[in-house]
């Protein structure tokens, strides 16, 4: 009885996979994908409901590599994405795989897409947050402006000095006293 199971349960998987390539076949990876998702009314964003990554977008395996799940769900319903191409969400929800919420575009498309709906502060280049509005600053407009000054007074040490009275890390503040960061900031003379 036992060998009975253990055999049908190796046909079955066999019938899952293509007998040449070893890849799941496309039906299946359909039935594998839509059984992870919390399907619901057709406007609404259907959240991906197993593994994700960091960011929180779904992962899923499909021929033969782990991809994001909103890709999957894209060449399952529409068929190959172009290269250098993304699947945008349109309803900025992560870990949403409705196709219906799903768009392609180029990388800069993607970036206009986010300032257009205010989820990035623009800069002058367009995008990105700048200054102290990036979450991971460690400088000011004050202390820029004073490392510049400090910087072409031509005072050996003098940015060193700021770095260490203000606990910021030297190559750091140096690189905003050359303008080679915190490009925004204009000091008055």
């Amino acid at each position: 009885m036992f060998c009975c199971i253990i055999s049908a349960l190796v046909i079955k998987a066999e019938k899952m996979r293509d007998s040449k390539t070893g890849q799941f076949t496309k039906q299946v990876a359909e039935d594998r994908f839509w059984e992870k998702v919390d399907k619901r009314d057709p406007d609404e964003c259907w959240p991906w409901l197993a593994s994700k990554d960091h960011c929180g977008y779904g992962m899923f395996w499909l021929d033969g590599r782990t991809i994001h799940a909103s890709r999957a769900v894209w060449q399952l319903v529409n068929g190959t994405i172009p290269k250098n191409i993304n699947v945008c969400h349109s309803c900025d929800t992560p870990d949403c795989v409705n196709p219906s919420h799903l768009f392609l575009g180029t990388d800069l498309d993607n970036q206009r897409d986010k300032a257009r709906k205010g989820r990035a502060a623009v800069n002058k280049t367009g995008f990105g947050k700048s200054g102290t509005k990036h979450h991971r600053s460690v400088l000011n407009d004050e202390l820029v402006i004073a490392a510049r000054k400090a910087y072409k007074s031509g005072v050996y040490g003098a940015v060193g000095k700021l770095a260490k009275r203000y606990n910021v890390n030297y190559q750091t503040l140096m690189n905003a006293a050359r303008g080679r960061t915190w490009r925004h900031i204009r000091e008055s003379t």
